[in-house]
């Protein structure tokens, strides 16, 4: 009757053993899981970071529109990606229509998509 009393006692201590190394095995998945979640949150936070960042416009210099129809200081304006405003202003010296001077003036450098104001003859 000792014996198998003994083979009792011994199997409970394997059973215990096998479950400790069982929960260590566990622990250490769930450790390795939540290690690589993390490390994927921090990656697309900071790739969400960049991406929301505003990229810089190019520097470009202002063409010289003075004298040009209203739509050909438009066209010439649209190739550099600079935007058009136009102001019509009387005068005689120029015919309808026409650029009489614009700002900021040509050969400055600006960044791209910028306003150019372009003052349009009305007479004539």
């Amino acid at each position: 009757m000792e014996k198998s009393r003994k083979k009792y006692v011994g199997l409970k201590g394997v059973n215990v053993a096998i479950i400790i190394i069982m929960i260590f095995i566990i622990t250490i998945i769930i450790s390795k899981v939540v290690a690589d979640n993390m490390s994927n949150k921090n990656l697309n936070n900071i790739t969400s970071e960049y991406k929301e960042q505003p990229e810089e416009n190019k520097i470009v210099t202002t063409p010289r529109v003075e004298g040009m129809s209203f739509e050909e200081a438009k066209r010439e304006l649209e190739k550099y990606n600079l935007k058009i405003e136009k102001i019509e202003e009387k005068t005689t010296k120029v015919l309808k229509g026409y650029v009489l001077r614009q700002e900021p003036k040509y050969n400055t450098k600006i960044e791209e998509n910028s306003i150019v104001k372009v003052y349009v003859s009305i007479n004539k």
